[in-house]
């Protein structure tokens, strides 16, 4: 059950995965996107949606409530599908602080583990409390020195200086999942 300060009746949060739903809800994608993530980041189009990306129509979830899409974790896997990479995870604001955003990425986690990848990775601005805040919640560290050297270099960033500790760089988290 999920109460929203508007709402008097608990309603059921239904999460979804991304294959099979995206498409249905593509515009309010789009719009939730820009509305949460375009302080940190560049807005995603169609086009980034809907991208076919290593098991991102199973990892990525969709966050409804009474037909109504209030958030949504967009992920896929690296290096070999041993590795999940958290691309985008936003959650309207009226649904914020109700847990909507960890259910999202738990859910996420679970498949991960039944897909047999054991880690998960994310980059977020350090000026993101929330989100930081929220994976420190989960069990994600921040990565430093030799372990993120290493994330860079697998991954092949092309900025690596935009990982840094300063207000204006972002972090690399992630956890070895065991449960979930």
């Amino acid at each position: 059950m999920i109460r929203n300060n508007s709402q008097n009746q608990g309603e059921q949060l239904r999460i979804l995965n991304f294959e099979g739903n995206a498409a249905k809800y593509i515009d309010e994608l789009i719009r939730l996107d820009r509305t949460c993530l375009s302080t940190y980041s560049t807005v995603w189009s169609e086009d980034n949606f809907m991208l076919d990306l290593p098991q991102k129509g199973q990892l990525s979830k969709l966050a409804i409530l009474e037909d109504n899409l209030i958030g949504y974790l967009v992920c896929s896997s690296y290096q070999d599908q041993r590795i999940c990479h958290i691309h985008r995870l936003a959650v309207r604001s009226d649904y914020r602080r109700l847990g909507i955003a960890q259910r999202l990425c738990k859910t996420s986690f679970r498949e991960c583990l039944k897909l047999g990848i054991s880690k998960v990775t994310v980059e977020t601005a350090n000026k993101d409390i929330p989100a930081k805040n929220l994976y420190t919640k989960l069990g994600l560290r921040l990565l430093e020195g030799a372990e993120l050297y290493d994330y860079i270099s697998r991954r092949g960033k092309e900025q690596p200086n935009r990982f840094s500790r300063d207000r204006d760089g972002f972090g690399v988290y992630s956890i070895e999942l065991k449960r979930y």
